[in-house]
C-alpha cells in the first residue's frame, strides 16, 4: 500500500455519487482521500472536511 503522508488526494465534485465512487476506488488502493462538494465551500469551512474511510 501507499504511504498515507505522501499520497493524499482532495476530490472536489458537486455530484455526491461521483465523489463517493472516486473516493472509494482511491481509498482501496491506499490513498488518503479528502472530499468536498465545492472548492469555495472547502476553503471557507473551519472544520475538517470529510475523509473517506471505506476500503
Amino acid at each position: 500500500m501507499l504511504d498515507d503522508a505522501e499520497h493524499r488526494i482532495l476530490i472536489v465534485d458537486d455530484d455526491a455519487k461521483i465523489r463517493d465512487a472516486v473516493a472509494k476506488r482511491l481509498t482501496r488502493v491506499g490513498y488518503e482521500v479528502i472530499v468536498a462538494a465545492d472548492a469555495e465551500l472547502r476553503r471557507s469551512e473551519r472544520s475538517p472536511v470529510a475523509r473517506s474511510t471505506s476500503r
